[in-house]
């Protein structure tokens, strides 16, 4: 398994929130794009909400795993 340091992912100019998972998963995809992880390894990506472990497969299926809470709960107004 590869360990990348805490990562940092901005999306849309926007700061990053506690966990951004699809920047994540976007970041092991890219870094597969690039030969600088196999495709089908295991990667853990640090966040602030905890460890992701990512793999993307030679076809670019992306599978991830991690620790998931409740952060936020809502009632819509009609």
């Amino acid at each position: 398994m590869i360990t990348w340091p805490t990562s940092s992912t901005w999306i849309c100019r926007v700061p990053p929130s506690r966990t951004t998972d699809t920047g994540a998963c976007a970041s092991v995809a890219a870094a597969v794009h690039q030969g600088h992880c196999h495709p089908g390894s295991q990667v853990a990506v640090v966040l602030d909400g905890g460890t992701l472990e990512i793999r993307v497969t030679a076809d670019g299926q992306v599978t991830m795993t991690g620790p998931a809470e409740m952060i936020y709960e809502g009632e819509t107004i009609q």
